[in-house]
């Protein structure tokens, strides 16, 4: 066997491995596709109670947990599960990563939303202030 062979062969055999990987994920992805009809349920409880403008939203850091609370509702969001409860039932529903993780996501993006807001009301309260501010130096101390 010459060197060009085996070099041939090796990167076949890393082409095949490739192959391999790319088909079993896509299968994976496509059995993580099919959910039951608690687990669609779950997401878009879990979904809408995001998106509410009354829902309170607080993620923990260090325990990489979220949490969603309206009126008398809670929900935990951990991974690859959501946990809602109501103060009488808690349903404990596991979900798969991908639908986890799309969660996960709109969570940030809603909070980073309202982090927007009120980066804008700050900004508004803090030029009528400075405008305040000007003025009564210009009553003050005159032109």
């Amino acid at each position: 066997m010459t060197i060009y062979s085996k070099r041939a062969q090796k990167r076949t055999r890393v082409y095949i491995r490739r192959i391999a990987r790319s088909l079993s994920n896509r299968m994976e992805m496509g059995k993580e596709q099919s959910l039951t009809e608690v687990q669609k349920s779950s997401m878009v409880i879990a979904r809408r109670m995001i998106c509410h403008p009354k829902s309170e939203l607080v993620y923990a850091p260090l325990s990489h947990l979220f949490y969603i609370e309206n009126d008398h509702y809670f929900i935990r969001l951990g991974d690859n599960a959501v946990t809602i409860t109501n103060g009488k039932f808690s349903y404990y529903i596991w979900l798969p990563a991908k639908c986890s993780d799309d969660l996960k996501n709109l969570f940030y993006r809603i909070l980073e939303s309202r982090k927007n807001n009120i980066d804008k009301k700050y900004d508004q309260t803090t030029l009528q202030n400075l405008n305040e501010i000007a003025k009564n130096l210009e009553e003050t101390h005159g032109r």
